[in-house]
């Protein structure tokens, strides 16, 4: 990894890796590691993470004004999500434009969600910037079961906490179709580095 000492010292300091202004998506069904590996990208660099669950917290009055994170039913919970997908993008896009390099962590799973980074693809394309997409494969079954597990002694909200709603979550995943992908098996060591190196031509 790419990391530059600013000068000696009792403690270890480095400066970030930097990147130019673009956008990287870290796409795929639930339980793949995604907020994970953005984390993990964005420490070591300059990326924002622009997170859509902060921004469906805010725009759900339910969350917003009780702070109760509960799931709606579904004709009320999906244009809250699709919502809160294009305002995501939205703002990934005004934040590049300004200079910052973004991460944008998602399952983009359904076509309402995938018609909002198309959007902003084409807003990109037009300014030359650039998107980089990419999907997490599925980890062995091991490993999700590690990660199930984990996220039940953390206590984290979701609606996945079993092996088949994660079956059933990812029978609602379809292909991104509109712009290059690349895959990334994030259950392995050098995932992120592996991001990072196939990212080298966006670096200042």
């Amino acid at each position: 990894m790419e990391q530059v000492r600013l000068k000696p010292s009792s403690e270890t300091e480095y400066i970030p890796i930097l990147f130019k202004p673009c956008i990287v998506v870290i796409a795929g069904p639930p339980m793949r590691g995604k907020d994970f590996l953005a984390r993990q990208i964005s420490s070591k660099t300059n990326f924002m993470i622009v997170e859509l669950d902060r921004i469906r917290n805010f725009i759900d009055p339910a969350r917003r004004d009780t702070q109760e994170k509960r799931l709606l039913p579904p004709e009320e919970e999906f244009p809250i999500v699709g919502g809160a997908y294009a305002t995501m993008c939205i703002k990934a896009d005004w934040l590049v434009k300004s200079g910052q390099p973004v991460i944008l962590a998602a399952t983009f799973s359904r076509a309402e969600f995938k018609a909002s980074l198309k959007w902003l693809k084409q807003s990109l394309d037009k300014a030359g910037i650039p998107l980089r997409v990419f999907l997490l494969e599925k980890p062995p079954k091991k490993i999700q079961e590690q990660w199930l597990i984990k996220r039940k002694k953390e206590d984290a909200f979701s609606n996945i906490r079993t092996m088949e709603q994660i079956d059933w979550a990812e029978n609602f995943f379809k292909p991104i179709k509109f712009t290059p992908v690349t895959a990334i098996e994030p259950w392995k060591r050098n995932a992120v580095d592996k991001v990072l190196q196939l990212l080298q031509d966006l670096k200042v």
